[in-house]
């Protein structure tokens, strides 16, 4: 690993509260979503949690190697996936939160 890569992360990890809180000031108050602005505080409280795990994952391919990270996100991925379905989330809303946090 390089010291502009070990930089770049420390960069992103130092910065992910930030980008979680431009994300949330960034959502619509459509009521009924899991990603509104009007949310419940546990549900809002989840989503920065599984906020901050997408952050971390997708960081290491800074300081990982490609079994590694890819492993993280993999889990991540399918984490979050489990827990919309359960919430019956429809891909719409998904696809449309993570193009906010963009």
């Amino acid at each position: 690993m390089g010291k502009i890569s070990r930089q770049l992360y420390e960069y992103v990890i130092d910065r992910k509260q930030d980008m979680t809180d431009a994300w949330f000031a960034s959502r619509s108050s459509t009521d009924g979503s899991v990603y509104a602005a009007n949310v419940d505080p546990r549900i809002e409280d989840q989503l920065r949690k599984e906020n901050s795990a997408f952050v971390d994952a997708i960081s290491l391919v800074f300081v990982e190697e490609k079994e590694t990270y890819r492993r993280y996100i993999e889990e991540w991925a399918s984490t979050i996936a489990q827990e919309r379905v359960k919430g019956e989330v429809p891909l719409e809303e998904m696809t449309s939160a993570s193009t906010l946090f963009q």
